[in-house]
């Protein structure tokens, strides 16, 4: 597999390399890959239909939501 990454990436990874804190270029790459793989669904948002209608709410009327609302709105599920 080929990787093509901007160049202030490639630079980054060759740094990561060239200082030893991995063996290669490959090791780099495949170590962000596994940390997304971990992190990503911790970031998905839940939309459960009493978030949907509140958030349609609030742009109806061209207010934003509280945050504490959204949270005890999606606490309740």
């Amino acid at each position: 597999m080929n990787v093509l990454l901007p160049a202030d990436l490639e630079q980054y990874v060759e740094s990561l390399v060239r200082t030893g804190k991995y063996p290669a270029s490959s090791d780099v790459i495949a170590e962000a890959l596994r940390q997304h793989k971990v992190a990503r669904p911790a970031v998905q948002i839940v939309m459960t239909p009493e978030l949907e209608r509140a958030l349609d709410e609030a742009m109806e009327e061209k207010t934003e939501p509280l945050t504490t609302d959204l949270r005890r709105i999606q606490g309740s599920r």
